[in-house]
């Protein structure tokens, strides 16, 4: 099992973000994604999520199995916390829950959440979520520092079962206990015409 992308070009807006991107994630790595503001990191999460197709290249992924967690969270605000996670009520659900300091918020509506709360459910729903390979965009972003350090202890555990994860960050992560590769994508220019 692996995640391989080969030579992906990415353009949006007649604007090449980025060219001849390549990298490989076997089980139990971690690749990091850094760059400035409009640099293509979310374009290129969206591209290994099969999300958005690329100018050129190829992604090649052995298994199925992943799990999205992008900008939009894809909580719904209508919904509780509970109806959010969609799993049955169980001692591993109720751990969840106590890790992310959602068992008091279990009938709320996540329209009612503050921006961190919300993200918190995301990342319990990445938590219960079978997936070996974790496309994360700026996961830790809206937490606060207990937050940062149960998302870190997340990905560490993820990291110890075998899974993968492909991850876009403003910032160089550290405290993972795992090596990690980092993939800086450099600014691009405009395509002109010839």
């Amino acid at each position: 099992m692996s995640f391989i992308a080969k030579n992906i070009v990415c353009v949006r807006n007649n604007r090449i973000l980025f060219r001849d991107i390549s990298f490989s994630i076997k089980p139990g790595e971690l690749l990091q994604v850094v760059g400035d503001n409009g640099v293509g990191k979310s374009s290129l999460l969206r591209i290994a999520a099969r999300l958005l197709q690329p100018e050129s290249g190829e992604i090649f992924c052995s298994q199925q199995s992943l799990f999205y967690l992008g900008h939009a969270l894809a909580i719904q605000s209508t919904l509780t916390v509970k109806e959010n996670l969609l799993f049955p009520y169980n001692d591993t659900f109720n751990s969840v829950l106590k890790t992310w300091s959602l068992d008091n918020d279990l009938n709320t509506a996540c329209g009612a959440l503050s921006q961190g709360q919300k993200q918190r459910v995301a990342l319990a729903r990445l938590q219960l979520s079978n997936a070996t390979l974790w496309i994360l965009d700026e996961p830790f972003s809206n937490l606060d520092a207990d937050g940062i350090v149960q998302g870190k202890q997340l990905l560490q555990s993820h990291l110890h079962r075998g899974g993968m994860i492909l991850m876009a960050t403003h910032y160089k992560l550290s405290g993972i206990g795992y090596p990690l590769s980092v993939l800086k994508i450099p600014l691009n220019q405009r395509i002109t015409d010839n």
